[in-house]
């Protein structure tokens, strides 16, 4: 059996609902995205974060994963502003890969990423997402939590063959 995801078209989620940890791999994606569009250097800003935790290595791990997922994008991934308050449906569903492969629910997690990647690059953004998760969770203590959606669908359910080929097209940030 097959599994999709369905991303949620609304989420009420802010950032102070997220606990440090959560936030800071949410300032990582924002901050590398914009770095990325800017072609501004963000590594070293990142990395400093990260070593607050003793894991600064876990900033390559990440950037391994954004340029795995922005080379790998079947559509575009709504990332918000680092200062944006509020938490995008997308910003969501990544925050929920990590938690996933943090808790070991590896099929949930490369279900939710297939959304996401393509297959040519759906590996390496697995791996080094796990990579991540393993390494902040064993060596800097850092848990990221799933976060459910209140009145919601599943957000993994069968699926047909023609549902893994849909097209969006969404304004925000393209990575």
């Amino acid at each position: 059996m097959k599994l999709v995801y369905l991303t949620p078209k609304k989420v009420t989620l802010v950032t102070s609902d997220l606990t440090s940890t959560e936030q800071l791999l949410l300032w990582s994606l924002r901050t590398w995205v914009l770095g990325y569009i800017r072609k501004a250097p963000v590594q070293d800003d990142i990395s400093r974060a990260y070593s607050h935790y003793k894991v600064p290595e876990a900033s390559t791990l990440l950037a391994h994963f954004m340029y795995a997922l922005s080379f790998g994008a079947k559509r575009t991934i709504d990332i918000s502003c680092p200062l944006k308050g509020g938490l995008s449906p997308d910003e969501l569903t990544l925050l929920n890969i990590f938690s996933n492969f943090q808790a070991g629910n590896m099929s949930l997690a490369c279900c939710m990423l297939n959304d996401f990647c393509d297959e040519k690059y759906i590996m390496q953004a697995r791996y080094h997402a796990l990579e991540f998760t393993h390494l902040t969770g064993s060596q800097g203590n850092m848990t990221f939590s799933l976060h459910r959606l209140d009145n919601c669908t599943p957000c993994a359910v069968p699926a047909t063959d023609q549902m893994f080929y849909r097209k969006f097209t969404k304004p925000s940030y393209a990575i």
